[in-house]
């Protein structure tokens, strides 16, 4: 009987013993240093997560300059004026668009505000005075609605010099990232023995894979949607569809976000220096158009396969991402969502998590048959060796 009860209490003391609330006390203490030191060194880290993404994808531009020059540095000069070249023509053309509108401020102002006025006397006419004097006076509501973006451009342009500073900076670190590319592969290789080292070799040869691939499909991105709104609103008959319609085409860096921006803009235009009201809401609809096609198709068929997030995570990516880091956020949000999802792959107790970030996750459900095993549940982080906490007969 004494002994039948030993047997019990071993294995009361096993089950109870399997789960560590002090790991898991650990893992929440760990979790919150980090994004408390992620928020709070945002300065630093920002340059550098953008660097290092950056000099990931140089890396073979690098590497072939390199061989036909012979010399590092001139490869690494050459390689990042490969980059710097392309966007300084486009910022140059976006400058000279911008300010021959700014040069027309002025008129441009005063049609936007009989715009306005047309707008509220429409809402009139609508019947609508009443509902509209419940929440507020017409004029101010409708002021309100277009002053929302206009407020949003002016901050913008109060932070470029500090974003020109962070890219400034960040130039700098890829130009070192660079330099130093295989110095710092090796530290980081040594760090690891046997079968693991070749694990993480192959690690970061698969996040580089996919930071190439994030930016090349962001560039055909760029064009495609660039073309299609320099088009439609040049068929509508808006002025300065270039810089309209490729202005939100590079919006489209900021996930869902940019491409509703980039369609605001345009609209506002219209309405201030169009006299009639298919003209705005044409370029409206043509714009809904064009997210659905480029949320649809555009996107996921050209970066969604190269970086296979599905979009559940890449809007929880979005949130987190602006919450921390704020535009910053917003940009790095998938390509480091994509680089998490390869590194979950390669330890077996996130397996799981980064099928869970995957594009399969809707058609292949019965993936996750392969990871019933201990060893793949995320509660196994928490589990102790409860060997010695065993009862002696």
């Amino acid at each position: 009987m004494l002994y039948n009860s030993n047997i019990a209490m071993e294995s009361d003391a096993k089950e109870l013993s399997t789960f560590s609330i002090q790991r898991l006390a650990y893992f929440l203490i760990v979790v919150s240093i980090l994004v408390c030191f992620l928020v709070i060194a945002q300065e630093i880290l920002v340059p550098l997560t953008f660097a290092f993404f950056l000099s990931l994808m140089l890396k073979p531009l690098c590497d072939f300059f390199e061989r036909h020059t012979g010399s590092e540095i001139l490869a690494i000069i050459l390689s990042l004026l490969s980059v710097l070249l392309p966007v300084a023509l486009l910022v140059y053309f976006f400058s000279v668009s911008v300010l021959d509108v700014f040069n027309n401020l002025g008129s441009i102002g005063e049609k936007l505000q009989s715009a306005m006025d047309r707008v509220v006397d429409w809402f009139y006419d609508l019947s609508v005075r009443k509902p509209l004097m419940d929440g507020g006076d017409p004029d101010t509501l409708i002021k309100g609605l277009f002053d929302a973006p206009v407020e949003f451009l002016k901050s913008g342009l109060s932070s470029g010099t500090a974003m020109l500073a962070t890219a400034a900076i960040s130039l700098v670190y890829t130009f070192f990232f660079l330099l130093y590319r295989k110095g710092l592969k090796i530290f980081l290789l040594v760090q690891f023995e046997g079968r693991s080292r070749m694990d993480v070799k192959a690690t970061i040869g698969k996040i580089q894979e996919i930071s190439q691939r994030y930016l090349y499909g962001l560039g055909m991105v760029i064009l495609i949607m660039g073309s299609l709104n320099s088009l439609g609103l040049y068929l509508i008959g808006i002025q300065y569809s270039l810089l309209w319609g490729f202005l939100a085409a590079c919006l489209t860096v900021i996930p869902y976000i940019g491409t509703t921006l980039g369609g605001l803009l345009p609209f506002l235009y219209a309405i201030a220096t169009t006299t009639t009201f298919w003209q705005p809401a044409a370029v409206a609809c043509y714009y809904i158009a064009i997210q659905q096609i480029e949320g649809n198709f555009i996107t996921p068929k050209v970066i969604g396969n190269s970086i296979n997030i599905n979009p559940m995570i890449a809007i929880l990516a979005l949130i987190v991402g602006g919450y921390m880091w704020g535009m910053y956020g917003l940009i790095l949000s998938l390509p480091v969502a994509a680089t998490l999802r390869v590194i979950c792959m390669e330890i077996d107790w996130l397996k799981p998590v980064a099928l869970l970030m995957s594009n399969e996750l809707g058609q292949r459900k019965d993936k996750f048959k392969w990871y019933n095993h201990h060893r793949f549940r995320l509660s196994s982080l928490f589990k102790i060796d409860t060997s010695r906490f065993r009862w002696r007969k």
